[in-house]
């Protein structure tokens, strides 16, 4: 007699596989709550779903680690990866960006000092700073010194702050404002102005080539027609 794992890997694969023939393409992606959820029903698994949907094409939306998520995309073990800055493409050769902006970060550093001065990229080479590994603006910026700490995980690293293991740590405002109110973090806060502001995209696997200038378009019409606000107002902004 089968066992009862060979008997339930048999119909998890059956049934993966008869979902998988109802999906055209799948992307990774690193972000986190409020912008994506495992149940797809994050703003930008939603801004996704629709805008792939007026080309018809269905998709899958996948949660990997920072470095993971861009690193299976280049290598076509997704079809793209979301979201990320701009000029990528000249890093991973394979993934095209989709030139229509998402959504902006504004990358700032949080602290429990009050008494931190920060004016730019320099200013961070004094203090032990955190940021998250696959980040590649910060990786860029950040130098590589003994005060710079990398993290795979944003929970992992503000907890180092909030124990005071690192002096500040660089993210996302949006994201980690959502985090720290997550985490019941009361004493850190946000150190402005912003050592950046970027827009941030979509990228495909170059095999999709063909998808490009169709998302691009796709895109347009949902800011055009309202969509991209309304689903901001559901799904970003319904707190």
């Amino acid at each position: 007699m089968m066992s009862k794992r060979i008997i339930f890997m048999m119909f998890f694969l059956f049934f993966s596989f008869a979902f998988s023939k109802d999906i055209d393409l799948t992307l990774s992606t690193w972000s986190t709550p409020p912008l994506s959820l495992k149940n797809q029903n994050g703003y930008l698994d939603q801004l996704f779903i629709e805008a792939f949907k007026r080309i018809n094409k269905r998709i899958l939306i996948l949660n990997k680690p920072t470095q993971r998520s861009i690193t299976d995309a280049n290598k076509g073990r997704s079809d793209g990866e979301f979201i990320r800055v701009a000029g990528l493409s000249k890093l991973y050769k394979n993934l095209i960006q989709v030139p229509e902006e998402i959504f902006q970060f504004e990358f700032v550093a949080f602290s429990k000092k009050e008494n931190i001065v920060i004016r730019n990229w320099d200013s961070l080479t004094q203090y032990h700073t955190g940021i998250i590994i696959g980040w590649k603006i910060l990786e860029k910026n950040i130098k590589q010194t003994n005060k710079r700490y990398s993290f795979r995980e944003p929970k992992h690293m503000f907890k180092m702050l909030e124990n005071d293991r690192v002096t500040l740590v660089v993210y996302s405002r949006y994201l980690g404002t959502e985090l720290i109110n997550e985490l019941g973090y009361k004493d850190i806060s946000v150190v402005l102005p912003p050592l950046a502001v970027k827009p941030m995209y979509l990228y495909l696997h170059k095999k999709h080539k063909d998808l490009v200038p169709l998302l691009v378009k796709s895109l347009k019409s949902m800011k055009g027609d309202g969509t991209f606000q309304r689903i901001r107002n559901q799904y970003l902004l319904k707190k």
